[in-house]
């Protein structure tokens, strides 16, 4: 992988993460909206600190997601180096054994020519 798909991957893990954590906000803000009507004995900040406590938290299990994440994407990256490293190695190797080969094959022609030409002098003669 090159370093645009490299940005391509982190852009659509950003992007997905950016819906996640509004739909988690979402749902967090109806949670202390309820949680607020049946706590009514809690001073109004407290129960703000509570959300926001709750929403870190949801956003920090987010970030062991990414990290996960993350670990697989390198985890592939690495192996699809060492494929391609191998695959490059296979193609240098074949490449130059075609060259020898073509080399074996006109070196035959040349020799194949000489005898020809040596048969047809001592059959003219």
């Amino acid at each position: 992988m090159d370093g645009g798909t490299n940005s391509v991957v982190v852009s659509i893990i950003s992007g997905l993460s950016g819906i996640v954590i509004a739909y988690i906000a979402n749902i967090a803000s109806k949670k202390i909206t309820a949680s607020r009507n049946k706590m009514s004995g809690k001073d109004r900040m407290e129960q703000m600190f509570d959300g926001y406590e709750r929403l870190i938290k949801q956003k920090d299990v987010e970030d062991d997601r990414k990290v996960k994440a993350i670990n697989e994407l390198e985890s592939e990256l690495a192996f699809t180096r060492k494929t391609v490293n191998r695959l490059e190695k296979a193609l240098r190797e074949t490449q130059h054994e075609l060259e020898v080969s073509r080399q074996e094959n006109q070196e035959l022609r040349d020799l194949l020519s000489q005898m020809r030409e040596e048969y047809k002098s001592k059959v003219n003669q």
